[in-house]
């Protein structure tokens, strides 16, 4: 296995999440301890407890293998770990109760008897799949020396984040529709989202350990329509917020004709502002439009991605769409994929192209016999 001297920031980020989310376990961990003698506890409780020490073990494990960049058996030993106890937990979760309340975990009291929740049992689907997909990707990139294969396995690198990010939503829905409220609330939603953003960008390691995502391959600022799209429904805003600092970065390096914008101020100010969205939404694609047209790309966003924010008060997904799609255009632009009087590039956002390559002039037929090449 490699070892890298630089870690790459995503690296850094994953590592230090589940760390967090891990020290964030204890306190239940120790609830559960203290349970094992109490009037409560079942005969399935030393497992559950069981079962919650291997995840912590896993978690920590590969924090630390994030942390400093160790490509080792370490990795997969704590994914291994982590996907072991998951898959447990969800088989186990049909016959026993986690609550402590002698329910099935997946059922739910309904008219004098035990009813199958679907909504109960999609949060630990989810999270088992994710962490089943992790460990496969893992195991393969990090032990194959074919190139082209793992060219294509890059290409589905955020396929377990984004199931793991699924995780935040459908517990929340499993808490409205199946009525199940976890014991801590507040820590529960944030150990979720440590663990779903450091579980994408673990994915993100695996592909990418020289620190070369996707931007580099493509330009800067260039991000995969599909993910960012799921992740902006997925994260609950959270992405949205992250996207809304990286775009006022981008644009701060392009447009020189006044003051930059702080992107942390961005962030604040979208959260705890009311309606400071529309204005950034406003001022950031007028931005853009400028940054466009000096690359000689036709940009008319200002007003679309106004109204469309208009619209949607809090959320950036609709103006984002056309904005992040034309960063991508933008991106390609610069790196010579495509040309600027592309259809793409003088008519705006096209999903269904997203660029034209540049195509070389054919070579004229020759007609005269004396023009031929000698054999």
């Amino acid at each position: 296995m490699m070892e890298n001297k630089k870690i790459p920031r995503y690296a850094l980020v994953a590592g230090i999440s589940l760390l967090v989310a891990a020290a964030l376990s204890l306190p239940s961990l120790w609830r559960q301890f203290s349970a094992l003698g109490g009037e409560k506890a079942t005969a399935w409780t030393p497992l559950w407890l069981l079962l919650a020490l291997v995840t912590l073990a896993g978690e920590i494990l590969l924090g630390i293998a994030l942390v400093q960049n160790k490509r080792d058996k370490s990795v997969l030993l704590g994914l291994s770990l982590m996907t072991g106890s998951a898959l447990a937990d969800l088989f186990l979760g049909f016959f026993t109760d986690r609550y402590m309340q002698h329910i099935p975990s997946y059922s739910r009291f309904s008219e004098d008897r035990f009813e199958f929740s679907f909504w109960r049992l999609l949060p630990y689907l989810a999270e088992a799949a994710a962490l089943v997909c992790l460990l496969l990707f893992a195991y393969f990139l990090l032990n194959t020396q074919d190139e082209a294969k793992r060219s294509q396995a890059k290409k589905l690198w955020s396929l377990p984040g984004i199931l793991f990010v699924a995780q935040l939503p459908l517990g929340l829905l499993r808490a409205m529709l199946a009525y199940v409220h976890p014991i801590d609330p507040l820590t529960s939603l944030i150990r979720f989202s440590l663990t779903s953003a450091a579980m994408f960008y673990a994915m993100l390691w695996f592909a990418f350990p020289e620190g070369k995502p996707e931007s580099e391959y493509y330009g800067d600022g260039y991000k995969g329509m599909i993910p960012h799209l799921l992740l902006s429904i997925f994260t609950l805003g959270i992405y949205q917020l992250v996207w809304i600092s990286k775009v006022t970065k981008y644009l701060n390096a392009r447009v020189d004709s006044e003051p930059p914008m702080t992107p942390w101020h961005q962030v604040v100010a979208s959260m705890f502002v009311p309606f400071y969205q529309i204005y950034w939404v406003y001022k950031s694609a007028q931005r853009l439009d400028v940054v466009a047209r000096r690359q000689g790309a036709q940009s008319n966003l200002t007003v679309i991605c106004t109204s469309f924010q208009l619209f949607s008060f809090f959320s950036v997904i609709l103006p984002s769409i056309l904005m992040q799609d034309k960063i991508n255009t933008l991106a390609l632009l610069s790196s010579g994929a495509v040309r600027t009087d592309a259809p793409c590039v003088q008519t705006g956002p096209a999903w269904g192209s997203t660029f034209t390559p540049v195509e070389r002039p054919a070579v004229p037929p020759v007609f005269n016999p004396d023009q031929l090449p000698e054999l």
